[in-house]
């Protein structure tokens, strides 16, 4: 028989859906009244469009066949297999025969059939009643008289804990890096350590067990003693073993309707909670509007946090239970808030709202839901949601703040690099002052006066405003300085004047007269040639399919070049198209690679099928490459011809000096004699004697190879330097 008090319909979340379960009579045998006890449980989904929960699957199991049994529902909820690794829900049913007086505990696992299957069975000689709590294993832990007990399959036994605690603050696991069940509590300081320890302030200190390792620690590594007597409910938000202690960050809701916010035990922001007697706390991930946490208390009353502003969203009276799930199938966690438990036998969720506090928002009720978008709401949550947005645009402002900063230090280091170019171009030394030495600390004592710093920072600060206000004065070596900014990347152009020829420090030249804009991209981009040609028919209009099906537009300042029309720098390409005949032309393309892999397959399906395209010439860079690889091979060949000739003289000794056929023994002992001598040569043409004159005309030969030089007119040149770096390359 089911008991009364446990008659009640129980529910737990799970992967989005809702399931029940209910303990219920069986079909009585003969001479019998009643039959066995039952328990069904229902799989149920929301439909967006009914916005009702339907039933998805439902079973049953039976639990006793005897009537002469009480049975109770103790509790459902999720855990970890360890074995498969994945969530089950599991229920753990109490049962007692009427002439008993233990109790039998069956554990219950609902598998992915929709089964339940037996999976642990212990007795007890007292009823559950205090923090029962499913954790990985799965593993059943619950409380009696101070101390925790916990038991599973792998155990195979009840086993209690070696501590006692005053009271019970956590019971459960701690985030995913970590994984280990953890049990967290108080106990009372004994009056030896009260009175013997001046470190001993607090007359209940926090207490932590690691189930696994069997090791207690200091919870002041996650909750001070202060709060220990306090704090009625924790949730871990992260957790690192460090050491002998925890680096944790964990929100606690205490008894004086305070939810404070601890890094490593050290309270670092309150929020006032607007009821009082919290129970538990749970963290709801609703995506792009931020996390939430629920905390719910007695007499059914519910409400929620930010996580980011730290200020109540909105609060919930008379609400039966607060589920949190991705119940819509979005993808981000909604609450379920139930107004009343379902009622058997249909256990039909029929007063509910599925909300995220945003955009998201179902009711069971429709009149509610036409009303809700409306914002008909109690004056009191009314005035707590502007409370919470007023603090969320508080952050905001505060950060754009930062960020504002942040831009303004950058500025001054730019300005500082773009200072430094202009003076080293034109052969002026730069001073760096002190103030402009951002994040940096004398390591000596400086003996300026104070007046003086002053009078320099403003010095400085005015020449830097000049710069940029008005145009910079420069020497006759310079023509014209430029800068322009493409996503990440910093370029400035100097152009020099025929004076300037002279110098031969200025390594990156480009012939390409033309805009500032026009130069930034050829230096951005990377360049690429490639040559078109067709043997027995004319090429198609590659100008008119660029201007056309690509979208390109003639650049103002150089017709030649045509340019993509994209939003913003990113994916811009500039093309150079110059039609030698009918039959062949040249295609200068310059883009990032990515962007050139994705041209040259429209082009190639442009392009009809006797039309061929090849890479005829590199980029700049790859040039300088292909000249210094001639160089060095007009090296080898010199130092080859050169060490031939060395040993030239060797071989043609060692082929003079052949073996003659022997006829006597003293012709033999000859031979012999010879024989050690030709080894002996042998070895020194192996690591030959090289004469002076020889040498002198070898070093000679090498000596016109590196005089070779190459040639680049220096009349205009451009130098690249990154924003993030904030540095200059001259």
């Amino acid at each position: 028989m089911v008991s009364r008090e446990d008659r009640s319909v129980r529910l737990a979340a799970f992967n989005g859906d809702i399931l029940s379960f209910q303990l219920t009579y069986g079909s009585p045998r003969e001479n019998q009244t009643r039959g066995g006890s039952e328990l069904t449980y229902r799989r149920m989904s929301f439909e967006r469009d009914s916005r009702l929960f339907s039933v998805r699957s439902e079973g049953a199991a039976l639990i006793t066949k005897s009537s002469s049994s009480d049975v109770n529902l103790v509790c459902c909820a999720p855990a970890l297999d360890v074995k498969s690794g994945q969530m089950v829900p599991c229920i753990l049913l109490r049962k007692r025969h009427r002439k008993s007086t233990g109790f039998k505990y069956v554990f219950f696992i609902l598998c992915s059939s929709d089964s339940l299957e037996p999976h642990l069975e212990f007795k007890l000689p007292y009823k559950i009643t205090d923090n029962v709590t499913f954790l990985q294993g799965p593993t059943v832990l619950w409380s009696h008289e101070g101390t925790i007990f916990y038991t599973s399959l792998e155990v195979c036994e009840v086993r209690k804990l070696p501590i006692e605690l005053s009271s019970i603050i956590f019971i459960g696991e701690l985030p995913a890096d970590c994984r280990k069940i953890i049990i967290l509590g108080s106990q009372k300081s004994t009056k030896e350590a009260l009175s013997g320890h001046l470190e001993v302030m607090w007359p209940h200190q926090s207490l932590g067990y690691l189930l696994e390792d069997e090791k207690l620690f200091d919870g002041e590594w996650i909750l001070p003693h202060a709060y220990s007597s306090v704090a009625k409910c924790i949730f871990f938000i992260s957790a690192k073993a460090v050491n002998s202690g925890f680096k944790s960050t964990v929100v606690a809701a205490t008894s004086k309707k305070q939810l404070v916010w601890f890094e490593s035990g050290i309270p670092k922001d309150v929020c006032q909670l607007p009821f009082e007697e919290p129970e538990s706390i749970q963290m709801a991930d609703t995506g792009r509007d931020g996390c939430l946490f629920i905390v719910s208390f007695k007499q059914g009353r519910f409400c929620s946090v930010w996580r980011n502003s730290f200020q109540v969203a909105r609060c919930w009276e008379d609400v039966s239970s607060v589920f949190v799930d991705d119940f819509v199938g979005c993808g981000t966690d909604q609450l379920l808030l139930l107004s009343e438990e379902p009622r058997p036998p249909q256990c039909k969720l029929t007063n509910f709202t599925i909300t995220d506090l945003g955009d998201t928002t179902y009711t069971s009720r429709l009149e509610e839901s036409e009303t809700l978008n409306a914002a008909e709401t109690a004056q009191e949550n009314f005035l707590l949601t502007v409370q919470a947005l007023e603090s969320r645009l508080q952050s905001g402002v505060t950060l754009i703040h930062d960020l504002q900063r942040e831009l303004e230090v950058k500025d001054r280091v730019l300005h500082q690099s773009v200072q430094a170019l202009v003076d080293a171009v034109s052969g002026r030394e730069h001073h760096l002052s002190r103030t402009y030495q951002e994040g940096m600390v004398s390591l000596w004592d400086e003996e300026e006066e104070e007046e003086e710093e002053e009078e320099e920072e403003e010095r400085e600060e005015r020449s830097s405003k000049e710069m940029f206000l008005t145009p910079v004065t420069l020497p006759a070596l310079v023509e014209k300085i430029w800068q322009r900014v493409f996503e990440d990347q910093f370029v400035v152009g100097v152009v020099l004047t025929p004076e300037a020829a002279s110098f031969s420090n200025i390594s990156l030249v480009f012939p390409e007269e033309s805009s500032e804009d026009l130069l930034s991209l050829l230096t951005m981009f990377e360049s690429w040639s490639f040559y078109l040609w067709s043997a027995e028919h004319t090429l198609c209009d590659v100008s008119q399919w660029l201007q056309g099906p690509m979208q390109c537009e003639k650049v103002a300042i150089s017709p030649d070049y045509l340019l993509t029309k994209p939003t913003g720098p990113s994916g811009r390409m500039l093309f150079h198209w110059q039609e030698k005949s009918p039959f062949h032309g040249e295609l200068h393309v310059h883009c990032s690679q990515n962007d050139l892999l994705q041209f040259l397959d429209s082009l190639c399906r442009y392009l009809p099928s006797y039309c061929e395209v090849q890479p005829f010439r590199t980029s700049g860079k790859e040039d300088l490459v292909r000249v210094a690889a001639s160089a060095l091979g007009a090296e080898v060949a010199a130092l080859r011809e050169g060490v031939s000739a060395l040993l030239s003289d060797a071989q043609e000794e060692a082929c003079r000096s052949a073996p003659e056929p022997v006829e006597s023994f003293d012709e033999l002992q000859k031979a012999r004699a010879k024989m050690e001598m030709e080894k002996e040569r042998s070895r020194r043409l192996r690591s030959p004697l090289v004469g002076v004159d020889q040498y002198r005309r070898l070093t000679s030969a090498m000596a016109q190879v590196h005089n070779l030089k190459i040639k680049v007119p220096l009349n205009k040149t451009v130098f690249s330097a990154q924003l993030n770096h904030s540095c200059v390359c001259v």
